[in-house]
């Protein structure tokens, strides 16, 4: 009826920081508001009052359904509206509220809205969306159950496909910690009751999840898929397996439940994602096109906005770059930002593949001339050219920023200047690079390229320059905190073609090596030989693998394990016509990790060009044809593999350009 009234009820606990926000989202649409506080310490009782709540004041009890109920039971309403603190009505909502009560037939109990949840650090971002009862009639009959992730049973929902925002998950992380804590306790005392519940064993596995712990929240989740098969557990446990890069445990899985609920885009996402990280790029594109034929999910399933369109179509580009079809690549990216302008992601894969499709000036004329631009686009495709080596395409979209942003900020100058500089001295114009704004560390480096020991000595000894600087004053000695630094500095010395300067930092690597430091030889190695110098690589390669502990899971200064050490020894090896060594190096990476691919090919190859060295000249000639396409499928795969596998971009492989330095 026209003249219901609605009776927005919370519960609240130290909610100053949100309350507001909240309230003021449905200040105009109900008629009036009633607040259970549980034992606030702050001014959220004050700011209630101040919107003309009716505050009740209960002891927590450690039961959140008993809260919920103790502010459904002072509800005068003909409707209950239900909001946490942290969540805000969208404008939408807020519009239709009136309407759907007014509109509502004696058939209708409730309405279902979208809980949608931003993502990240800030709103704007992710949004994670499932279906919840927000709206009901109020009956004495609907009453909350559970202590802990408490649910209420309103009979048949009508799903209205309104959006309420929900803000908790952008709290800092002790907040979020306090809070999974006292869930975990919570819910410990009701498994103590009831221990095989599959929906109390998910919920332990979801607060493991939020609070990071990734390996426990598999364990949670396997006993509760094990106890009842449920659409939310398959998500949920294949997303922490591919965040713990267990990729073929997540596909497993996924083939297990997409018969279940073949109409849950987001699973044949998540397939396609761990299809790609394994290799298939065959089966990875079916996914990931079934993910935009299916669009978004029904409203019972819990969803990721994006996973049917732009995010579908992001990972679609990096499928068809692996498969060297540029233009689809393009189109692909183009799909993603044309559905999500301000998602950065594409931006990068868009550059890479507009220059192999297009070359380097193709790609800046179709950048500029179909792509609106603003600063941070400008930015990102200019650092996007740099990291691919495109020094004057970076450079020349770099020109109009300071017609686009006339008040820029101070620190986008600067990082434009600093980005400036980096192409300047990659193209030699050393005399150029020095005339910009640059912080000290940059302008001691240019002084060093310039060859005026003079000034980079005077700069070094001025107050706040970077410390990892000083060691190349004659009186100082690196130290193994200025490992980082070292490694950077050889990267932007080898990167501006001046490998004579880049001894001089290599030989103060030497020291920190020669001093016992592990790090530092397996991180020396593997810059040698991204860029282009394998048989200096190797010898650091096998100190770092001698040196390896038992215990230790990540390479230190670069990431990765112990079998990244194998895999670029290997190719060291191989480069170096060490066939031989490569082959029995690559063996004990299968050996290791036996899932990864482009050791496999690795090891056809090294085979293949041991062949040749035994085989009589006219029979060698046929193994070289093969040992190429090996070469080249490596070097297509391998990239693929990098970034899946390894949760970074890639780096160059040979004969690609170099990435841009960090």
């Amino acid at each position: 009826m026209a003249d219901d009234r609605i009776s927005l009820c919370l519960i609240v606990k130290d909610e100053e920081r949100h309350l507001p926000r909240c309230l003021g989202s449905a200040r105009d649409v109900v008629d009036e508001v009633v607040v259970v506080d549980t034992g606030s310490t702050d001014r959220t009782v004050e700011i209630a009052a101040s919107f003309g709540a009716r505050v009740f004041h209960r002891p927590w009890t450690g039961d959140f359904a008993a809260a919920r109920n103790a502010a459904l039971d002072q509800a005068t309403g003909d409707w209950v509206l239900l909001l946490d603190a942290d969540d805000e009505l969208s404008p939408e909502a807020r519009t239709a509220l009136r309407e759907l009560t007014a509109g509502a037939g004696p058939e209708v109990n409730g309405y279902g809205f979208l809980i949608a949840s931003w993502i990240g650090r800030n709103p704007g971002g992710h949004l994670a969306t499932v279906l919840h009862p927000r709206l009901w009639r109020n009956r004495r009959g609907y009453r909350y159950h559970g202590v802990i992730h408490e649910w209420i049973d309103i009979g048949p929902l009508v799903f209205t496909g309104l959006k309420i925002y929900h803000h908790g998950y952008l709290t800092d992380d002790e907040v979020k910690r306090k809070k999974s804590d006292r869930n975990l306790g919570l819910l410990r005392q009701e498994l103590g009751k009831t221990p095989d519940s599959p929906l109390l064993l998910a919920q332990m596995g979801a607060e493991h999840l939020r609070l990071g712990r990734l390996p426990a929240a598999v364990v949670w989740y396997r006993r509760s898929w094990a106890r009842d098969k449920t659409h939310f557990v398959a998500d949920t446990l294949a997303l922490c397996l591919l965040k713990l890069r267990r990729h073929r445990e997540a596909a497993a899985l996924l083939e297990e439940a997409l018969p279940l609920w073949p109409d849950f885009t987001d699973l044949h996402y998540r397939y396609g994602y761990a299809r790609l990280a394994l290799g298939d790029l065959t089966g990875a594109k079916a996914a990931l096109e079934r993910c935009l034929t299916l669009g978004t999910p029904p409203p019972q399933y819990p969803t990721m906005e994006g996973y049917a369109g732009f995010m579908a179509w992001l990972q679609l580009g990096h499928v068809e770059a692996g498969l060297h079809n540029w233009e689809a690549a393009v189109r692909a990216c183009w799909e993603a930002l044309t559905l999500r302008p301000d998602y950065p992601q594409p931006i990068e894969l868009l550059t890479r593949a507009l220059v192999a499709w297009a070359g380097p000036e193709g790609a800046l004329c179709i950048v500029r001339e179909q792509m609106e631009l603003d600063g941070a686009a400008v930015r990102a495709i200019a650092r996007a050219f740099a990291g691919w080596g495109c020094w004057p395409e970076a450079l020349a979209m770099l020109e109009p920023l300071a017609m686009l942003e006339p008040l820029a900020m101070p620190e986008h100058r600067r990082e434009d200047d600093e980005l400036r500089a980096e192409c300047l001295l990659a193209l030699g114009e050393t005399e150029a690079a020095s005339r910009l704004n640059l912080p000290p560390a940059t302008r001691c480096l240019i002084a060093w390229l310039r060859g005026d020991p003079t000034e980079a000595a005077a700069i070094l000894k001025r107050p706040r320059t970077r410390r990892f600087l000083r060691c190349f004053h004659e009186h100082l000695t690196p130290t193994p905190a200025d490992a980082p630094g070292l490694l950077n500095l050889t990267e932007k010395l080898l990167v501006v073609g001046r490998p004579d300067l880049a001894d001089q930092a290599i030989a103060l690597l030497d020291s920190l090596a020669a001093a016992e430091t592990p790090a530092v030889p397996g991180a020396l190695g593997r810059l040698l030989l991204r860029y282009g110098q394998p048989e200096r690589a190797g010898p650091y390669l096998e100190t770092a693998l001698a040196t390896w502990g038992r215990r230790r899971r990540e390479l230190p200064l670069t990431g990765g394990d112990q079998g990244d050490l194998l895999h670029d020894l290997g190719e060291a090896c191989l480069r170096t016509g060490h066939c031989a060594a490569a082959a029995e190096t690559f063996r004990r990476l299968l050996r290791r990790a036996p899932h990864r691919l482009p050791a496999y090919l690795a090891l056809a190859e090294a085979a293949l060009r041991q062949a040749a060295t035994l085989l009589p000249a006219e029979s060698a000639m046929a193994t070289l044809p093969l040992a190429e396409a090996m070469h080249l499928e490596r070097r297509r795969t391998q990239p693929l593999y990098d970034r899946q596998e390894r949760g970074g971009q890639p780096g160059p492989g040979p004969g690609e350009p170099p990435g841009r330095c960090r």
